[in-house]
């Protein structure tokens, strides 16, 4: 099962990514800028993996509006 986590609620721009059981994480501190990184963020991460995204099982966003949760 691979999962993707991101967090844009504080001033730090974090992700975490469980692929093929292992964790992968990365945390920075953003202020105003979590649009700008995330992407980048996440593609840095996912590139040396392979085309995981069809096998993404589940993904959670926590924001300073809302927490969300969804399954694939």
């Amino acid at each position: 099962m691979n999962i993707i986590a991101l967090d844009t609620s504080t001033e730090y721009c974090s992700l975490a990514l469980w692929l093929n059981s292992s964790l992968i994480s990365r945390e920075v501190l953003a202020g105003q800028r979590h649009s700008e990184l995330l992407l980048p963020m996440l593609q840095s991460r996912l590139t040396p993996h392979g085309p995981v995204y069809q096998s993404l099982a589940d993904w959670v966003l926590a924001s300073q509006d809302s927490d969300e949760h969804h399954r694939a």
